[in-house]
Order: C-alpha cells, then structure tokens, then sequence
C-alpha cells in the first residue's frame, strides 16, 4: 500500500462517494472531474450498470460468476445482487491488490462457503481461474465480470488476450459483462490530464476510442441493450437495458461504453459496432 500515489480501485471508492481512500486518491478523483466533467456521474453509472448486468444474467438461470477485478467493496456487492435472485449462486471475486483483497476478505469472513476470494492478475488468467475453482464449475457456464478494468491494461499486455483466454477456458454458455472508458469526447488536454493522474501509480490509465473498444470484443455475440433492440452494440453505460425502460442523459464528457456478450459466438444476428 502507498498512500503516496493514487491507487485505481482507492480513486474508484472515492468517485462512487465511498471512504476507503486517502488525500492522494481524492485529489486524483478531482483532477478527473475537472479535466473530464461528469467523471463522477459516469462511474456511478457504471456500477449500476454491472448491478442491472448482473440481475439481469442471473434471471435468465445463470448461477456462477466471476468478478475479475473487483476493486474496494461497495454498498451492493456481487453475491448480494445475484444471491437476491439465486441464493445459492456461487461468486469469486479477483483482484491484484493486497489492500482490496483484504478488504473482500474481511467483508465476506461471515458470508457463506460459495462467495470466495482470490488474488491474482487478470494478465494471467490461468492460475486465477485453477483458484477460482475452488468454487466454480468450469464444466458449467459462468458470467464474468470485466467492468471498469480493461482501460487499467496496457497495450502491450494485450487486453484482448485476457478476452480469448476466457474464450478458451469458460464453457459455452458463457458470458461477459465488461465496459472501459471512451476517450471520443475528450480533447488533448483532458486526456493528457487523466493519464498524467496515474503516470506513476501501479496500473497506468489507457484512455481507448469507440472503435478500439469494439475492436477488444470483436466477434464476440453481443446482447441487444434494449428489450426493443434486435442488435448489441456498445452503449453508455446508462442507456444498457435502464430501470423504467429510460436512460438518463449523460452528463458531462466522461464516457464509459459497456455491453454483455456471449463469450461463444452464436452466429452473425450480433456483432460489436464501432459506429455510434
């Protein structure tokens, strides 16, 4: 822990109006804020997103999730949301982190034997997933979640890698629940500033475009965002399937884009758009 430096999943808390951060990561929260206003709006959008995503996978009989890149606990965690529909679904959370794996720990110590905690590294996904298998059944389908994590990767680490691994070793009916943040509506400066805020902190920000985005899920079989909608495509992460039928407008010029894929494609009726 270096409270020093701010920390992805510290400035996370403190955008979501947590407490578990320091003066650091509140400082780094608000330099987002300034250079991409709305910053704060879009992050709270994005958890509610990956609650409405989550709901949504476990009415339609899935029962095995996994959270890669779970970050400090929030009011509403993964086993609360699924367990409402399953009590018996099973969930793993997965970070890096030391201080947010204790953190899970030490939240789920009195929480029953099929929520767990692993640590370890989305880049390396094999020994993630053998430890994850304490609690998970990788014969069966599992949902996983990948949200708010992609742009912490860095190009050269290669985050559709970590995509084609869970293509490779998850079973068909498979699902991905995932969003990163879109650089589109950001001019040079902002961006300059936001990545300037995590030059020196453990896990970089990479600001992508819409196009590179959908080039991360390339053919992989996207749900329709809308219960009228016959296509998936990325979409703000409000406006993927909002409570009331109704998005919000998206305040600001922060964008996040999210979507829920099959992780098997099931032919050409969905393909991950580029184009607004």
């Amino acid at each position: 822990m270096d409270p020093t430096r701010p920390n992805s999943a510290r400035v996370y808390d403190c955008l979501l109006g947590g407490k578990d951060h320091f003066v650091v990561d509140a400082e780094a929260a608000a330099v987002m804020e300034k250079a991409a206003p709305g910053t704060r709006a879009a992050a709270i959008a994005n958890r509610q997103f990956l609650l409405r995503a989550l709901t949504w996978a476990a009415e339609r009989g899935h029962t095995q999730f996994l959270e890669l890149g779970t970050g400090i606990p929030a009011q509403t965690n993964v086993h609360q949301v699924v367990q409402a529909v399953h009590s018996g679904a099973r969930v793993v959370y997965v970070d890096h982190d030391d201080v947010v794996v204790a953190h899970a720990r030490a939240l789920l110590a009195r929480v029953q034997a099929n929520v767990g905690v692993v640590q370890g590294d989305v880049r390396d996904l094999q020994p993630v997933l053998a430890d994850a298998a304490q609690w998970l059944d990788f014969r069966r389908p599992v949902v996983v979640s990948l949200v708010g994590i992609l742009h912490w990767v860095a190009d050269e680490d290669d985050p559709a890698s970590i995509i084609a691994g869970l293509q490779r070793h998850l079973a068909p009916g498979s699902m991905l629940i995932t969003s990163h943040a879109c650089s589109d509506a950001l001019n040079a400066a902002a961006a300059e500033a936001l990545t300037a805020t995590f030059a020196n902190s453990r896990t970089p920000l990479v600001l992508r475009s819409r196009e590179q985005i959908a080039a991360l899920l390339s053919g992989l079989a996207l749900h329709p965002h809308h219960a009228r909608a016959e296509v998936g495509e990325l979409v703000e992460v409000s406006a993927w399937r909002p409570l009331l039928d109704r998005a919000p407008k998206p305040e600001g010029i922060a964008s996040i884009l999210g979507a829920v894929a099959d992780l098997h494609p099931a032919g050409p009726r969905h393909v991950a758009k580029a184009s607004p």
